[in-house]
């Protein structure tokens, strides 16, 4: 269910949290279409009556109505960008209202709109209403607690209303007001009006207007009784008595200093607060106005509703409570107290409420129905079902039904009155009302299909006559008005498919009519294409750039060649003028050898032809070295203005940390890019060529989809060019040259200067120095080609570099024109529990501007819900340093700080059995750095003494008694994955003893004196470490662990020390009964250990041991003041080990035992839940098997155990005290072992709180 709390909002926004992790509540509030028990769909209407003869049609009853009156909900708006859905208040109209509370100026500098359809039947002049915020005033000298509005009827001139044009009339509830505005002239049939918020209150400087309905009247009713009217209606409509503006604080603060017992006037200057959002100010005014008369219920119920409007719902239901005691007679406080606990997750407060609440109003069909909701929130549904019934049995007369009918739809449960509503018509046919509740049942669960059933069975029913054929005319237009209009919507985008402002209008109605996906979908589209025109402006603004890179390309790959051919020029000019010499000197010496002079022919051509490429290529060198200066003093200017540029874009980022996300906007056109290919296509593309990667550039743009595009062609192109894909690009310049010149002149001009293969025209043989000039000149530049070569890669990296940052500052324009729109995609994502997306969308706002505080409460919000509570208390505390008033960020903070608070924890405990006495302490610290990671610190002592030793054969080499004490130092440090419910947890550490401690020196000699030298030889320094995973899903919690320890009992001076590889494995599930409402849960536990142990002197004493255990406990609940459960459990146990000789340690054999339980406790605690006493008692007998396998003989035995708890939290500290014992016995009589523990200790966790 959304915000049920707006911080100024006067809903409850603790339930924020709830509903948001509870989604049950979800689906029963906002899901009315989720098909629960009780209302089976079976595609058709019901009917089970007789069909009536064609002839014998029934005249209708028509629905009794206030004749003159239109009234609507201020939620059922067709369109709205105040908020994503409407809030919950119970004081309001329908349980609900609309609510504007924003910090931020709506995107496309918009106003803040709601509009809304009606219909008048009857022309005339009718007085203008509404209830919500009095309207900010005009005149500066009065405070500005709200808004201003302006209203727009029927498409004329907007009239804007301030405070001094309105008559206040009555408050009815905190922050809500009847208002009369004006009176206006309807003609009849269908009009539309819009109220438009433009300004901010001056206040905060925030945007803050309510409406909860608002109506129009007749003006000759106005001073007449109405019958016929809402739950929620002015009483009295020509009372002026309160119709003063508001004054200041101090203003009214003065007031009380004059007359402090004037009741009245602390309860006025709370219902200010109130409107402000100060709850905490509001509460103590109330308290004293409480004070001053006890019995008032008002001050009281104000109280209430502040406390959970301020976070506080224990609290809250508490002063409920006493408001009962003091006013049992009023019904409307049982029911509001019972919805309230329900809506907050207070199930069985709630259902405490409505019991007690029937016992004074057995007949009260809103308590039963609401008790029956809130069993069927609890999953309780046969008590659901039953209360319904019992409720439909008891409405009796057709007023009642349809009341009932009523309620559960204003509720949410349109099904539920489904078949109320059908047994209705069965039984009295005649009121034609019973039929269109019905059909307005079924289109808000949705199913128009049978709404139209309806329709048609009304006209199957009824006699035909004008009456009911104007009746249902004006019936027809009352349900289409709404649909048109969204259609009207729809329509224009149709037409102006380019209009952003108008996709956001229909996106924001479409999220305002649960059409969510659709909502998202437009939203995604606006960013798209403002991303879209973005691009194609950079492309125009970073021309002159981009058309360098284009040159500079073609000069790259012209460099590549000529260097290619000068590497092989000096060689290969070389050749052809030694060979041709030869050839020639051979020739010579024999004239008339024919193949002599044939060879001398080809070596001349050779030669010829050899000089003329490569005079050619140093001819093209030429024109190189002149275009290379050329295209330097054009980078360098350019990169001079660009660094002019970027200098004032950082000066204008100022301290900013703004920066470019490129993964999450390439993620985002990712996303979209299947239903937006073309623009969607055409931004990746540039963005992988601006990257360097051409090739990933050109496979979008090969789309046919692209292939009539010039600026698409463009950049195919260019993908080509700067890839220096030659066959591709001499391809497309051949088929599409007109149109990219077209384009970009400049590649006109660089295809004039392209270079065709070189071709020999050369018939003189060169001479000798002109070949070796040739061969020179190309041998003296190679040495220079590398160098060369990596200064125009160097150029190159430097134009990248300046592309890039002129598209950083592209996109930070793009991101500063479209944050706001982000901002309500990012509350799109929020209403729809999408945190992660909702979590990336508030990150670009607030990268945008970090000190929008609303964004970053939401950001808090969302992180929160995700799992991620340090982000979210970091997201707090900004809000709460920039306003402690906002919201309910102090509240969600300290919250939070409580949950993860650094803790303390310090225990001692003794356990004595028939041979050993142990003590134990344990002092440990443990915190969270933030949501992944944490440590913890532990130190443990352990000392064990055995002051007993049984020696029945006088063995002498049976020790005498003897004793140990061992220090353990411990660090962990848990790394949480919380998308997972995963933590992980390595740990380290050390044990630390001394032998002397146990074994010691006996000596005669007083002069034998013990050094720290030698104390310090007999030190015992030993590792522990482990490693432990825990897991959690729903209702199953896992967890294993390894660690590398020392066998405790091995510790004594007469034994050998030994390592423990230590396994365990646990896996426990929590059942609850939800059906139940004293039984349960059922709990129960899987354990598993097992240790590998070896002789810390040795690899060759090896044992092993295991142990399993299964448990299962339930509870049930005897009495609840003070709270008294009883819960019964059994447990499973098996242990056993490896046979061996060694005695350094304890080795199960066969060790069966089976036992079940008893515990009681009792728990007392205060009204406000901050200090709690509790007493547990546990008893416990069963089997104690050993031997159950094996050769030798199985002992059997009685094994009874029993504990005492007593436990003490006040805050956040919790001291306790556990006293136990066991014993087992070889029959009735015969005490076999006995064992007595005491444990106290004490826990304190420290959180680090925001005051307000």
């Amino acid at each position: 269910m959304k915000f049920l709390c707006s911080k100024s909002g006067l809903c409850i926004t603790f339930i924020t949290f709830l509903y948001l992790f509870q989604p049950q509540l979800v689906t029963s509030q906002e899901d009315p279409g989720t098909a629960i028990e009780g209302a089976e769909d079976t595609g058709e209407v019901d009917s089970t009556a007789e069909k009536r003869p064609e002839d014998i049609k029934l005249t209708p009853v028509y629905p009794n109505s206030e004749e003159g009156l239109i009234f609507l909900e201020g939620e059922s708006a067709v369109s709205t960008n105040f908020a994503t859905s409407a809030v919950y208040n119970y004081g309001a109209s329908g349980y609900k209202s609309l609510q504007l509370i924003q910090q931020n100026a709506p995107y496309g500098g918009q106003a803040y709109f709601a509009e809304y359809a009606f219909y008048v039947e009857e022309e005339g002049d009718y007085a203008f209403w509404y209830g919500g915020t009095p309207p900010g005033p005009e005149d500066t000298v009065f405070p500005s607690f709200s808004s201003t509005f302006r209203y727009v009827l029927d498409g004329a001139e907007a009239v804007p209303v301030f405070r001094e044009d309105v008559a206040v009339v009555e408050a009815y509830t905190p922050s809500y007001y009847w208002m009369e505005v004006e009176e206006l002239h309807l003609t009849k049939g269908v009009h539309r009006i819009r109220f438009e918020v433009p300004d901010k209150r001056r206040y905060d400087g925030r945007y803050y207007f309510f409406i909860d309905a608002f109506f129009f009247l007749r003006q000759d009713l106005m001073e007449e009784e109405l019958t016929l009217v809402p739950a929620v209606f002015p009483k009295n409509r020509t009372d002026r008595s309160i119709d003063n503006p508001f004054q200041s604080i101090s203003y009214y603060e003065k007031a009380i200093k004059e007359d402090p017992g004037n009741k009245n006037a602390y309860i006025i200057l709370s219902m200010v607060y109130s409107l402000l959002g100060d709850y905490i100010n509001s509460i103590k005014n109330l308290n004293k106005a409480v004070s001053l008369d006890p019995e008032d219920p008002y001050p009281l119920l104000l109280t209430a509703k502040n406390r959970i409007w301020n976070g506080e719902v224990t609290e809250g239901l508490t002063v409920y409570r006493q408001l009962l005691n003091i006013a049992p007679d009023n019904a409307a406080y049982w029911a509001e107290a019972g919805k309230v606990a329900a809506w907050t997750g207070n199930y069985r407060e709630s259902i405490e409420f409505f019991t007690q609440g029937l016992e004074q109003f057995p007949d009260d069909l809103n308590l039963q129905v609401n008790l029956g909701l809130t069993y069927l929130w609890m999953a309780r549904s046969d008590d659901a079902d039953t209360v319904f019934k019992e409720a439909e049995e008891s409405a009796g007369t057709h007023d009642k039904v349809m009341d009932l009918g009523g309620i559960h739809s204003v509720n949410g449960y349109p099904q539920y009155a489904e078949n109320i509503y059908l047994n209705e018509i069965e039984s009295s046919p005649e009121y034609l009302e019973t039929y269109l509740a019905l059909e307005s049942s079924y289109r808000q669960m949705g199913d128009t299909k049978k709404a139209e059933q309806i329709i048609a069975r009304i006209y199957e029913t009824f006699e035909e006559s004008p009456e009911l054929s104007e009746y249902m005319k004006v019936h027809d237009e009352k349900i289409n008005m709404k649909d048109g209009i969204l259609q009207d919507y729809i329509d224009a985008l149709a037409e102006q498919p380019d209009n952003i402002p108008l996709r956001q209008l229909l996106s924001q109605t479409y999220f305002w009519n649960g059409l969510r996906e659709e909502a998202v979908d437009h939203s995604l589209r606006i960013l798209i294409n403002k991303l879209y025109v973005s691009m194609k402006e950079f492309d125009s603004k970073s021309m002159e750039l981009l058309s360098l890179m284009d040159r500079m390309s073609q000069f790259r790959e012209q460099f590549q060649q000529i260097q290619e051919a000068y590497l092989l020029g000096g060689k290969e000019l070389t050749l052809a003028k030694s060979t041709y010499e030869k050839a020639i000197a051979a020739q010579e010496k024999k004239a008339d050898d024919p193949l002599l002079m044939e060879k001398a022919d080809a070596a001349t051509k050779a030669y010829i032809d050899a000089f003329d490429n490569y005079s050619t290529w140093s001819f093209r060198m030429m024109g190189l070295d002149s275009d290379k200066q050329d295209l330097m003093e054009e980078l360098s200017l350019i990169l001079d203005k660009e660094k002019g540029d970027e200098d004032i874009f950082r000066q204008l980022l100022g301290e900013s940390e703004w920066s470019w996300d490129r993964y999450f906007t390439q993620s985002e056109l990712r996303q979209v890019h299947r239903d937006e290919p073309f623009l969607a296509g055409y931004i990746l593309s540039r963005l992988a060529l601006f990257s360097r990667k051409t090739g990933e550039a050109g496979r979008y743009l090969e789309s046919n989809l692209f292939k009539d595009d010039p600026a698409a062609s463009y950049g195919l192109f260019e993908s080509y060019l700067w890839s220096m894909n030659k066959e591709k690009r001499e391809s497309m310049w051949e088929e599409k040259s007109d149109v990219l010149t077209l384009y970009r002149q400049h590649l006109f001009d660089m295809e004039a200067v392209a270079w065709a293969n070189p071709e020999s025209q050369g018939y003189m043989v060169p001479t000798a120095e002109e070949s070796d000039a040739l061969i020179q000149e190309m041998q003296d530049r190679v040495s220079t080609l590398r160098s060369e070569s990596e200064e125009l890669t160097d150029s190159l990296g430097s134009m990248y570099k300046a592309l890039d940052q002129q598209l950083v500052r592209q996109i930070y324009y793009y991101e500063q024109d479209t944050y706001l729109l982000r901002y309500s995609l990012g509350e799109y994502y929020l209403d729809m529990e999408q945190n992660i997306k909702a979590v990336r969308q508030f990150e670009r706002v607030l990268a945008m501007d970090p000190w929008n505080i609303s964004a970053n409460y939401k950001l808090g919000i969302v992180s929160q819900r995700a799992g991620d509570w340090s982000r979210a208390m970091d997201q707090y505390k900004k809000v709460y340093y920039q306003n402690p008033g906002y919201e309910n960020a102090a509240y969600y903070y300290n919250q939070l700080a409580r949950q993860n608070a650094d803790s303390v924890s310090v225990s001692a405990q003794n356990i004595t059995d028939t041979t050993r006495i142990n003590y134990r302490g344990i002092a440990n610290y443990q915190t969270k750095i933030n949501t992944w990671l944490g440590w913890g610190l532990t130190y443990k002592l352990d000392m064990d003494r055995k002051y007993k030793v049984i020696n029945p054969i006088d063995d002498p080499d049976l020790n005498s008694p003897s004793e140990f004490k061992m220090h353990s130092f411990e660090i962990d440090v848990p790394f949480t994955i919380s998308n997972w419910n995963l933590t992980i947890t390595p740990m380290g550490g050390f044990y630390l003893g001394n032998a002397s401690y146990s074994e010691g020196v006996i000596t005669t000699d007083w002069q034998d004196i013990t050094t720290p030298g030698d104390l310090a030889s007999e030190i015992i320094i030993k590792p522990l470490a482990g490693l432990s995973a825990n897991w959690k899903w729903n209702f199953l919690d896992t967890s294993m662990g390894y660690r590398y320890q020392l066998e405790r009992e091995s510790m004594f001076p007469d034994k050998s020390l030994t390592r423990s590889h230590f396994i365990n494995l646990n896996a426990a599930t929590y059942f609850p009964l939800e059906n139940s409402y004293d039984w349960g849960p059922v709990i129960t536990r899987t354990y598993g250990q097992f240790e590998f142990l070896n002789n810390t002197n040795s690899d060759t004493d090896r044992n092993v041991k295991g142990q399993v255990i299964q448990e299962a406990s339930l509870g049930v609940v005897v009495a609840r003041k003070p709270l008294f459960r009883l819960t019964a459990n059994g447990m499973f146990n098996l242990e056993d080990g490896s046979e061996s000789d060694i005695q350094d340690y304890y080795l199960p054999s066969g060790v069966l035992e089976a036992k079940g339980g008893l515990r009681a406790t009792l728990n007392f605690h205060n009204e406000t839940y901050t200090e709690n006493i509790e007493l547990s008692l546990y008893g416990a007998a069963g089997g104690y098997w050993v031997n159950v396998w094996g050769e030798e003989e199985m002992a059997q035995s009685l094994k009874a155990e029993s504990y005492f708890g007593l436990y003490y939290v006040k805050e956040t500290m919790t001291l306790f005290l556990n006293v136990g014992g066991s014993s087992t016995f070889k029959n009735a009589k015969d005490l076999n072992f006995w064992e007595f523990s005491a444990m106290v200790g004490a826990k304190v966790n420290v959180p680090s709180l925001l005051t307000n």
